[in-house]
């Protein structure tokens, strides 16, 4: 388990991170105003070739990773791969503090929150900071 010191917070998203680079590739790829990649499709605009080239999926019909349990297929690995957990009922994700169990990083990286005692997210009126953003 890291420190508190350890952990990276993104202060406009619930982004965590224990690592420097991934830190920075973040907000290169999700904060950064510079997107000069865009879409020809729909027009958005990427700040990395690469996440434009996985954007352009979602304009195809194209869904190479069939499923070996049911006729689901996804356009990413990556969308394969959390949908067999999900068959499995495996969840992948344990926290070592109190047991929760989560098949998201994602959702795993939020409920450390709890331990760690961050609190991203901050009133734009006050000083009051929280766990979770609600809109």
């Amino acid at each position: 388990m890291h420190s508190q010191e350890d952990v990276l917070s993104c202060e406009k998203c619930s982004y965590t991170t224990t690592r420097q680079f991934a830190y920075k590739m973040h907000l290169k790829y999700h904060h950064s105003s510079e997107r000069p990649y865009k879409c020809p499709t729909c027009g958005k605009s990427f700040a990395a070739k690469s996440v434009l080239r996985n954007h352009m999926k979602v304009h195809s019909d194209d869904r190479p990773f069939k499923c070996p349990t049911c006729e689901y297929s996804a356009r990413t690995k990556g969308s394969l791969d959390a949908h067999i957990s999900r068959h499995r009922k495996e969840k992948s994700f344990l926290c070592a503090e109190c047991g929760y169990r989560s098949f998201l990083k994602t959702e795993m990286e939020k409920h450390m929150r709890i331990h760690t005692g961050l609190h991203p997210y901050k009133c734009d009126l006050c000083d009051y900071r929280c766990l979770q953003s609600i809109t």
